[in-house]
């Protein structure tokens, strides 16, 4: 996994709502060791869903 490319993602993420739906989505997390699944699991959602809408734009 490139770290540097997470990372982008990761504060692209942040500026879209698609971040702020993930977050209401995951449960809100009690210990440190709970907001890195946390993280990794509203990451790879989104990852997800913008490589999705990334594919059906380029079919246009």
């Amino acid at each position: 996994m490139r770290l540097n490319y997470i990372r982008k993602m990761f504060f692209k993420i942040q500026e879209t709502s698609l971040w702020r739906c993930g977050l209401s989505q995951a449960r809100t997390p009690k210990t440190h060791s709970e907001i890195l699944p946390n993280f990794i699991f509203v990451a790879s959602r989104s990852i997800n869903l913008l490589n999705r809408a990334q594919k059906t734009t380029n079919k246009t």
